[in-house]
C-alpha cells in the first residue's frame, strides 16, 4: 500500500492529576481514523490518517507513525516527525517516554524505538554488505546527530556548550541553504552516534540547555521548539572498483 508523503495522527492522552476535577470527556476516538469533539453540547467529527485513544500503547504509535520512516531513511529518503500540542499534551511522553526513554522499555517513545531499530538494521546491513563485497571491499555506515533550539525566531545549537540564558540573537546559528537544497544551521555541532543509548544521552544533555519556564502544568515547561536531526551516511567500495 502506498504511503502518503504527509500523514497526520492525533493522540488523546488519559486524564492526569494536574487536570483538576474531571468532567465529561470532550474528545473521543470513534475508530482508527475518526475523532469526535464535543463543544457546547454539539458533537463534531474530524477525519485523520490515524486517531489514538487514551488507551493506546507506545508501540502502537511507533508502528503506525514512525516505523516506515526508518525504512525510508535507509533507502536514502528524508523522513520527519513533528510533534505538536499545548503544554502537558503528552509530546515528550509520545516522542521519548518516561525518563527520556532510558528506564522502562515498554514505555519507550518514538525516538528510542526508531533509533534502536535503525542501529539494528545498520548492523544487519553491514554484515550483509561485508559478505557480498568480500574481504577486499569496504562498507560502513555513519550516523551523526545535531540538536537545535528554535526560540523567538532564532536557532541555537544545544550541543555546543551552554546556551546563554538571555538567548542573544548574536549567538544564534545562521540558516543556510546548500547547493542540493538542504537547509542547515551554520556552525552547529554534529555528534557521531554509535548506539541508541548514546543518542539518548546526547538528547538528554541538549535538553538541559533548552529555554524553560514554569506554567500551571509543568515547573520546567519548554518555551522553545527542539529539532533533532539525524544524518545517516553509507559508504562502500567493492573489490571491482579501482582507486
Amino acid at each position: 500500500m502506498a504511503v502518503s508523503p504527509l500523514r497526520v495522527a492525533v493522540r488523546i492522552r488519559p486524564t492526569q492529576p494536574h487536570d483538576g476535577k474531571a468532567g465529561e470527556p470532550v474528545l473521543s476516538a470513534l475508530d482508527d481514523t475518526t475523532l469526535e469533539a464535543t463543544c457546547e453540547g454539539a458533537p463534531k467529527q474530524f477525519i485523520f490518517d490515524r486517531v489514538f485513544g487514551p488507551e493506546s500503547a507506545q508501540q502502537e504509535v511507533y508502528t503506525s507513525c514512525a516505523a516506515h520512516l526508518v525504512d525510508a531513511v535507509l533507502s536514502g529518503t528524508n523522513g520527519c516527525i513533528f510533534a505538536f500540542g499545548c503544554t502537558g499534551a503528552g509530546k515528550t511522553h509520545s516522542m521519548l517516554g518516561p525518563e527520556g526513554g532510558r528506564k522502562k522499555a515498554s514505555q519507550d517513545g518514538v525516538l528510542p524505538r526508531a533509533a534502536a531499530e535503525l542501529f539494528r538494521r545498520i548492523a544487519r546491513l553491514e554484515a550483509e554488505a561485508k559478505a557480498a563485497i568480500g574481504a577486499g571491499g569496504f562498507s560502513a555506515f555513519e550516523v551523526r546527530a545535531s540538536f537545535l533550539e528554535v526560540y523567538c525566531e532564532n536557532t541555537f545549537d544545544l550541543l555546543n556548550g551552554p546556551v546563554s540564558a538571555s538567548r542573544e540573537p548574536s549567538a544564534a546559528c545562521a540558516l543556510r541553504e546548500a547547493t542540493d537544497g538542504r537547509v542547515y544551521a551554520e556552525g552547529a555541532q554534529e555528534e557521531k552516534i554509535k548506539s541508541c543509548e548514546q543518542l539518548l544521552e546526547v538528547v538528554a544533555a541538549g535538553a538541559r540547555s533548552r529555554a524553560t519556564a514554569a506554567t500551571g502544568v509543568h515547573a520546567h515547561s519548554s518555551r522553545s521548539h527542539a529539532l533533532l536531526i539525524l544524518a545517516v551516511e553509507h559508504r562502500w567500495r567493492s573489490v571491482e572498483e579501482k582507486d
